[in-house]
């Protein structure tokens, strides 16, 4: 078999890939709009290319959440370089070029960590496309932080590699700037995993000896022989699923011995200082081979290198590192409550058949074919990628390059092979542990108790452990540091593709080379297995049918589950496999006739197949079109003057009750309702301010004011309700206090919370609605405007912690006392926290607001809010935007102390008088972290003299 590989196959390949997933984009005046493709990343994009046009730093984003940080958001990624695009193209090319270029970086990327490893050119391909192309990947162009951050990670692979095996001083210059690349990208998990990754290959790469001769057969003996025994590995697995049943049938009973004296409240697990103290054991063993001059060690040299990588990397992106963890460390994500947010879309493990058997469990985008919900868990089925196929050539050809024999360094493939299993492993997340499976069984549900409610807190009332605690995603967020903080560990499989595509193109070079035969077999039995499902599934039609029509109904945008589709999506799914796998197992057979090009063009067909179906776009005029619901607004707006600026809240996302009956007609008539009902952030382009947006972080304190809850059972009495059920309640003072001047809800209500429009509609005059689009628009009399004065104030110790129970009680007296009565009037009455209360002592009681004084909004931009206020007493000036650090304050010209009012509002002490208020939003994070990024590009200029030396002297590893 050639190895060989004109120049033609990778290009003709990656063309027809290019053509089948994105020629709609290209060609056809589409965009991409599947997930947050169209709402959230699109507007995104838009408001951060606004703010360069105009002349300023993206600073700040008055549009959402009562203002928030833009270049501090890290979805934002405004540094990148790769934004520059959007500077030199209009704004719909600079966003397909962007999403398609890093799939094709992803490819480029993939291929050159292969060339490193000393793959051939159709190998490399293979690997190359298999990930960029595959499903895990090619389906973050709905997320394009992730699809960066997934794009440049087998560069640093290679560049690792490049420092550990082949002692390349320049390896830690590349792997600087990549993890560099996915922390400005938007991804600093993906850098996390990286470095992580590279840790793990530095530390094992050096335990395995010299590197053998070509050809020769590595010995197995050494200290490792008994990690690579299967049979260690059982026991290790038996032994952690025996402790983690013990934990969780034995722990209540622990709990309430030792919380006898303090009452039933549960008592969590003490991982934190058993994790401290582990830590505190890695820090004395560092220092103890510090001591003793262990770390000129090829190991030390390794980790040494990657940590500086690491820290320099921090260091070049700390202009925007710096903003975004001063803005995470005041969101929800960092306070210490609330419901456990670590499991969310993880992987079934039965998903695993998508490699195999593209499509496998039905359409799920366009059409309700998907009959994965009749598998538990019923209806909690989260979706990160339709998709997990990397090509039936992928599959043959992974597997078969486990354990091969004669290689000159396989290193490389083993670096590979755990970062595969691992990576699908941890992927899992809460299903990648016993309990999960244990809780599924009643018997054992009884012994280890059952599974978790919906939205159950980090500690559950029981005491006993959640469904994914003792997994390996579990123990990767519990014992490392940061890692907690991330979400989704789905996200994970992006490692599992990366692995699972660089052992398919050494796979092939070795079938190539006839070392191995095993692909052949594989490929074999991958045909056999699609064939015997086809004739199963045609024999047991009725029983399957009869299966999908057995579970619970589970609402979907496209209506109920159509079983006929889904049977004709099984038998589809399992008829590309076979072809696929023939076509891989023809290829192999004869490629002593066929040049390596031959198998890249299978490849590219096989992936375009499978995985462009599921390529969602919709015409560019649909996005750029002003949503309907806005010019209504507007319109209103005028025919109702009311000074100052405004806020709309639009409820939390909902679809009308017809879709989920009868099905959405098409994927662009949903794409178009949620433009024209201004879903966010589709108004954020046209300066729409919205109430509450949703997205990966917002800030905790502000999240009080607009977040619903179960109704106390004591208001609900009070309030003439049921108490029977748990009733969904909206604190509708909240969205009073920050401008909250137009409300768009559902026009169906109902008792959750997308359509608990009852706290809204009173109050409020309704400006239009469509019973058919299910939405209603109504004026909301009780607004606030956005600054006024009050001369009452109660004092209020200031709030250090994230806890909730620092704020619980504030929070409760301003929006939801017991008694709904004795829900204060924040126009009259202000809270304050301060550590020098002496200059707000003359308010306290205080006095009723008066009529005669005046606070307008004299000039309201993004980083500049201008106030006139002239005040018949001395009062305090409330602005309902968001405190957060980096704003400063100027009195008529001289410098003032903000501060923080209601929690969350920014307040100003004024003497009476006419009086010029300048709030301008100069953040000491930015600056620091220029400061830091500069002094960054100086030490990579001497890394880089220092590396441009050569080689090192012998190879870390």
């Amino acid at each position: 078999m050639r190895r060989g590989m004109g120049p033609w196959a990778g290009a003709a390949g990656v063309a027809v890939l290019v053509l089948a997933c994105f020629g709609g984009v290209l060609a056809g005046g589409e965009q991409f709009a599947f997930r947050d493709a169209g709402h959230f990343y699109g507007p995104l994009e838009r408001r951060v290319q606004m703010e360069w046009r105009a002349g300023r730093w993206p600073l700040w984003e008055p549009e959402e959440n009562g203002g928030m940080p833009l270049l501090g958001n890290p979805t934002a990624a405004v540094l990148y370089p790769g934004k520059l695009l959007f500077a030199v193209l209009p704004f719909d090319w600079a966003m397909r070029a962007y999403l398609i270029g890093h799939v094709l970086l992803a490819v480029a990327a993939m291929r050159a960590l292969l060339r490193s490893f000393g793959v051939g050119g159709a190998g490399s391909m293979i690997g190359g496309i298999a990930y960029g192309f595959g499903g895990p990947v090619l389906f973050q162009y709905g997320n394009s932080v992730f699809l960066v951050g997934a794009a440049w990670m087998p560069l640093a692979f290679r560049a690792a590699d490049r420092w550990i095996r082949q002692g390349r001083r320049f390896g830690i210059v590349e792997l600087t700037g990549v993890l560099t690349m996915q922390v400005l990208g938007g991804d600093p998990q993906a850098a996390y995993l990286s470095a992580l990754c590279a840790a793990g290959y530095a530390w094992f790469a050096a335990r395995s000896g010299p590197v053998p001769e070509a050809g020769a057969d590595r010995p197995r003996g050494g200290r490792l022989a008994l990690l690579r025994t299967p049979a260690l590995v059982l026991w290790a697995l038996l032994a952690w699923t025996a402790a983690t049943v013990a934990v969780a049938a034995t722990w209540p009973e622990v709990r309430r011995m030792l919380g006898a004296a303090k009452g039933p409240a549960p008592i969590p697990l003490p991982l934190g200082p058993i994790l401290w103290g582990a830590w505190g054991l890695v820090g004395l063993f560092v220092l103890d081979r510090w001591r003793r001059g262990k770390w000129r060690s090829p190991r030390a040299r390794g980790l040494v290198g990657l940590a500086e990588a690491c820290a320099l990397a921090g260091g070049l992106a700390a202009v925007q590192l710096l903003p975004s963890a001063e803005f995470t460390s005041r969101s929800a994500r960092a306070a210490d409550v609330g419901p456990h947010d670590i499991y969310p879309f993880s992987l079934e493990p039965y998903r695993v058949v998508e490699l195999a058997w593209p499509g496998f469990f039905g359409e799920n985008l366009r059409a309700n074919r998907y009959w994965l919900d009749r598998l538990p868990p019923a209806g909690a089925h989260k979706m990160w990628v339709p998709s997990l196929y990397l090509g039936g050539l992928t599959l043959v050809l992974a597997p078969g390059a486990f354990g091969v024999r004669g290689t000159a360094d396989r290193r490389p493939r083993r670096w590979l092979a755990w970062v595969a299993v691992l990576g699908l492993w941890a992927s899992c997340g809460e299903y990648g542990g016993p309990l999960w499976w244990l809780r599924e069984v009643p018997v054992a549900a009884r012994l280890v108790g059952p599974h978790d409610q919906p939205d159950a807190p980090t500690v559950r009332a029981d005491g006993r452990p959640r469904d994914g605690d003792g997994s390996l995603y579990w123990l990767l967020a519990t014992a490392l540091p940061v890692f907690g903080s991330f979400r989704y560990p789905s996200k994970l499989l992006t490692l599992a593709a990366l692995g699972l595509a660089g052992l398919a193109g050494l796979g092939w070079d070795d079938a190539a080379s006839g070392r191995s035969r095993r692909a052949r077999r594989i490929a074999l039995a991958a045909a056999s297995a699609g064939a015997a499902g086809l004739v199963i599934s045609v024999l047991l039609a009725t029983s399957l049918l009869r299966f999908f029509q057995s579970g619970p109904a589970v609402p979907h945008l496209f209506g109920p589950l159509d079983t006929a589709g889904a049977l004709a999506d099984l038998r589809r799914a399992l008829l590309h496999g076979m072809i696929a796998a023939v076509a891989a197992w023809v290829v192999l057979r004869r490629g002593s006739r066929w040049p390596g090009g031959v198998a890249v063009l299978v490849l590219a067909v096989d992936l375009a197949c499978a995985n462009a179906r599921d390529v969602i776009t919709v015409p560019q005029s649909l996005l750029d079109a002003r949503p309907k619901l806005l010019d209504i607004i507007e319109a209103d707006a005028r025919r109702h003057p009311r000074p100052g600026p405004y806020r709309v809240h639009r409820m939390t996302p909902w679809h009308p009750l017809g879709w989920i009956d009868r099905g959405a007609p098409s994927y662009r008539d949903v794409v178009a309702w949620e433009h024209d009902t201004l879903m966010p952030k589709y108004g954020v382009p046209y300066g729409l301010e919205y109430t509450f947006s949703e997205g990966t972080a917002e800030l905790y304190d502000y999240q009080w004011f607009v977040n619903p809850f179960e109704l106390p059972k004591s208001v609900a009495r009070a309030l003439s309700l049921p108490t029977s059920r748990p009733i969904v309640y909206y604190p509708r003072n909240g969205f009073d206090a920050w401008g909250t001047r137009y409300f768009v809800l559902p026009a169906v209500a109902a008792n959750d919370v997308s359509r608990a429009t009852q706290w809204f509609r009173g109050r409020a005059d309704v400006v239009a609605k469509s019973e058919e689009g299910d939405w209603l628009v109504v004026r909301n009399r009780d607004a606030f405007p956005r600054a006024w004065a009050v001369h009452a104030v109660r004092l209020w110790p200031p709030i250090r912690g994230m806890s909730r129970e620092e704020r619980q009680a504030m929070m409760r007296a301003m929006l939801f006392p017991d008694d709904p009565g004795q829900v204060p009037d924040l126009r009259a009455v202000a809270w304050a926290e301060t550590d020098e209360p002496a200059p707000l002592v003359p308010l306290v009681p205080g006095s009723p607001p008066d009529p005669a004084d005046s606070v307008t909004i004299a000039r309201y931009e993004p980083t500049r809010v201008e106030i006139r206020a002239d005040l018949k007493r001395p009062g305090l000036v409330l602005l309902a935007d968001v405190f957060y650090p980096g704003w400063t304050l100027t009195v008529d010209g001289r410098p003032a102390p903000i501060l923080r009012a209601n929690r969350a509002m920014r307040g100003a002490l004024v003497d009476a008088g006419v009086h010029t208020l300048i709030y301008r939003y100069q953040p000491v994070s930015v600056t620091l972290g220029l400061w830091l990024t500069a002094a960054a590009l100086v030490v990579l200029a001497g890394l880089l003299a220092w590396a441009s030396r050569g080689v090192s002297s012998s190879s870390p590893g």
